[in-house]
């Protein structure tokens, strides 16, 4: 398990169910949950990682919400 330091990226797992962050940030092999830190508390949901990808194109119609038009990394997860 893992816990993230995630200011604005707890809010967007609980809306998008995938932790998002610049691109080339990796976990290390054999993590399967991850955990968020995030005002001053670590939040109770345990992700479970699925997937991860590198280099995910967001643009302003592929996701509707505040995160700026760029490449970025992604781990879906699910609750």
């Amino acid at each position: 398990m893992v816990v993230l330091v995630a200011g604005l990226a707890y809010d967007e797992y609980l809306d998008t169910g995938a932790y998002i962050c610049q691109s080339c940030r990796f976990f290390r092999d054999g993590l399967t949950y991850m955990v968020f830190y995030a005002q001053q508390a670590i939040h109770p949901e345990i992700a479970r990682i699925e997937a991860c990808e590198d280099q995910v194109p967001f643009t302003y119609v592929e996701r509707s919400t505040s995160v700026r038009p760029k490449v970025e990394s992604m781990c879906v997860s699910a609750l």
